[in-house]
C-alpha cells in the first residue's frame, strides 16, 4: 500500500530526469530514493496508521 504509490511517485516526478541515464544507474537511483522515503517517512506513517490491527489490544476476559 505504500511501495507502489512511492515508485510509481519517484518514476512520475523523476523519470524525464533519468529517461538518459543507463538502465542500472536509473535503477540504482530509484532505488535509493524509495528506500529512504520507505524507512524514514511512509513506514512509520504506515506502522502508526495500522497500529490497530498490527498491534491489537489483548483481551484479558478468557471466556472457557
Amino acid at each position: 500500500m505504500a511501495l507502489y504509490p512511492a515508485v510509481t511517485l519517484i518514476f512520475w516526478l523523476f523519470g524525464p530526469l533519468l529517461a538518459d541515464l543507463p538502465l542500472l544507474i536509473r535503477t540504482f537511483a530509484v532505488t535509493a530514493v524509495v528506500i529512504v522515503a520507505m524507512t524514514y517517512f511512509l513506514m512509520p506513517f504506515m506502522t502508526k496508521t495500522f497500529s490497530f490491527w498490527l498491534y491489537p489490544k489483548k483481551n484479558n476476559n478468557t471466556e472457557s
